[in-house]
């Protein structure tokens, strides 16, 4: 379901091959424009396509440096740096780089933003559409006009008991969706 190719195997999301046509209307942002607030996703994944995860509730980048944390972290970019030859170090070193580039992005934006979406509820999928309304919040200082979120609720593909599984999600899922909408008015009112 995630690359819509329901009968094979497909190394591209539809998150991640439908980010080409926003990328010129989000140029020359450098915040990626395929972010999943529920983890790694193969919705997000294309083949050029660098996706991110923001975890909802968690202070983003680097955590935990501590006394000395300014050599601390020298030292860390440097070993994010340093060519060893190994392709499979070099890549996860990219990866960790763009999360803590895009973490840095992501904060300096969010710095100043007043509050958003505070009666989004703060069940599983509420606290996910809720990230996602702070990162739409601040689309602007990101440079971004055309974003892809992926957001998840599990539970759906029932082999029993159908009607009480899916008003239990439908019920959390409503109220979830309805504040949702309710915050992009409210940014829209507010970006005028």
């Amino acid at each position: 379901m995630q690359t819509s190719f329901p009968n094979s195997f497909q190394f591209d999301g539809m998150g991640g091959a439908n980010r080409g046509p926003a990328e010129p209307m989000n140029a020359p942002s450098l915040f990626p424009p395929v972010v999943s607030v529920v983890g790694s996703s193969l919705f997000c994944e294309g083949q050029s396509t660098k996706p991110t995860t923001v975890s909802p509730g968690v202070p983003l980048g680097l955590q935990g440096f501590g006394y000395g944390t300014q050599a601390k972290l020298l030292a860390f970019q440097q070993l994010l740096t340093f060519d060893n030859g190994l392709a499979l170090v070099q890549a996860s070193n990219g990866i960790t780089n763009r999360g803590v580039n895009d973490a840095n992005l992501l904060n300096a934006a969010s710095a100043s933003a007043p509050a958003v979406g505070d009666a989004i509820p703060s069940s599983s999928i509420g606290r996910q559409l809720q990230q996602v309304a702070k990162i739409i919040q601040v689309r602007a200082a990101l440079g971004m006009s055309r974003q892809i979120f992926y957001c998840a609720l599990n539970g759906f593909d029932t082999h029993g008991s159908h009607l009480a599984a899916q008003d239990a999600l439908l019920a959390d899922l409503s109220p979830a969706m309805a504040a949702f909408y309710n915050a992009t008015l409210e940014m829209a009112w507010t970006s005028r």
